[in-house]
């Protein structure tokens, strides 16, 4: 029975080493080549990433500071704007006041700054 055992182990050695394909092995220098063009062309791919995403952050502060320009323009012109506006209005109510009190117009009119007289520019 040993026998018939060992010569059916026999062809089943053969066919396995029939079927296996020879392996072909790198060197210890072409995997570490290998293994290290795979790293510099995942890190060429990182720094692409970081040099588009700076681009990016860059762009977002233009447009950051572009818009606080406009905002900046918008409320401080529009404020100075107001600023004047109330300025002469109030200007002209006290103007006016003025002239109903006195009864005459101001136009043509200086006022001394030391005497507070009001002399006639037409004379």
């Amino acid at each position: 029975m040993s026998k018939k055992k060992v010569s059916e182990a026999e062809p089943l050695k053969k066919l396995e080493e029939q079927t296996k394909a020879p392996v072909t092995k790198l060197t210890h220098r072409q995997y570490a080549e290998w293994k290290f063009s795979i790293f510099e062309m995942q890190k060429s791919a990182l720094k692409n990433d970081i040099v588009n995403m700076e681009q990016k952050e860059f762009q977002y502060l233009l447009e950051s500071l572009d818009l606080k320009r406009k905002l900046h323009a918008l409320t401080k012109g529009q404020s100075a704007r107001l600023s004047i506006d109330q300025t002469k209005d109030e200007y002209e109510k006290i103007k006016l006041s003025i002239e109903k009190e006195l009864g005459y117009s101001l136009s043509d009119k200086s006022i001394d700054e030391i005497t507070l007289e009001i002399k006639d520019l037409s004379k």
